[in-house]
């Protein structure tokens, strides 16, 4: 009976459930499970646990080799919680960041060690995170490029920002 709650809980929410071997070799690291709303990314379950699709395929090609080497320095070290970002590309070809939390767990039961875990897309934090960066480097820009004196306060009149020009105006130097 819980189990068919925890399968709607799943089906629901923004985290994709995985559980996969922990092979030595790359190509024995055969999906176990996926949850049914992998769908979201244009898949199904199905494609990765009957290894019709492997999960690092559709990671982008320009982070691959980075996830790859990550996941082997962290086995390496014997590391067995870790966090991942990178982008993988959905079946309709965009482009999606996540987040992958992994842990490693031993199955008493089959005597096999699995990575599994949880994956979320987080497109639209980057993406506000990028916005949030671009404004900060235009204001920068602005406030250092002006010819006029830049004086920016906090409510405790203590100094939050200055520019050149205004350190030039009061005769000193701009302290970092």
């Amino acid at each position: 009976e819980m189990h068919k709650y925890a399968a709607v809980i799943i089906e629901h929410s923004p985290a994709i459930v995985f559980r996969r071997l922990a092979a030595e070799a790359l190509d024995h690291r055969k999906m176990a499970y996926v949850s049914p709303n992998i769908s979201r990314f244009g898949y199904t379950a199905e494609e990765f646990i009957n290894n019709r699709i492997i999960f690092r395929h559709i990671v982008h090609p320009d982070d691959t080799e980075r996830v790859v080497w990550e996941i082997q320095s962290y086995v390496n070290k014997g590391i067995e919680e870790y966090k991942q970002v990178y982008r993988i590309i959905t079946r309709a070809g965009d482009v999606r960041w996540i987040e992958d939390h992994t842990s490693v767990v031993d199955d008493p039961d089959t005597g096999l060690r699995y990575h599994q875990g949880i994956v979320v897309d987080i497109s639209n934090r980057i993406a506000a995170e990028e916005k949030l960066r671009n404004s900060e480097m235009k204001y920068r820009r602005i406030v250092e490029t002006t010819g006029e004196g830049f004086l920016l306060m906090d409510k405790d009149l203590n100094v939050a920002d200055l520019n050149n020009a205004y350190c030039r105006l009061v005769k000193s130097t701009k302290a970092n």
